[in-house]
């Protein structure tokens, strides 16, 4: 199983929400800790993959962090 945090990008857009949805998903059905620290700039789609994810961590009653 993947290690359970993920390190978001410096730049949290359009460019690298694929990777970081793509990471999110090999995570599914177990604990998440989403580290924000090294982000300068996030955009929309990033904020919106963000939302939907704790959502779905919540509906699978898993915990789902952001630091």
């Amino acid at each position: 199983m993947p290690d359970d945090k993920l390190y978001l990008p410096e730049h949290f857009d359009g460019t690298s929400v694929t990777q970081v949805a793509a990471d999110l998903l090999a995570r599914r059905g177990g604990r998440v800790e989403l580290n924000g620290e090294g982000v300068k700039t996030a955009g929309a789609l990033g904020l919106q993959i963000l939302v939907a994810a704790a959502k779905q961590w919540k509906e699978d009653d898993q915990p789902f962090e952001v630091v």
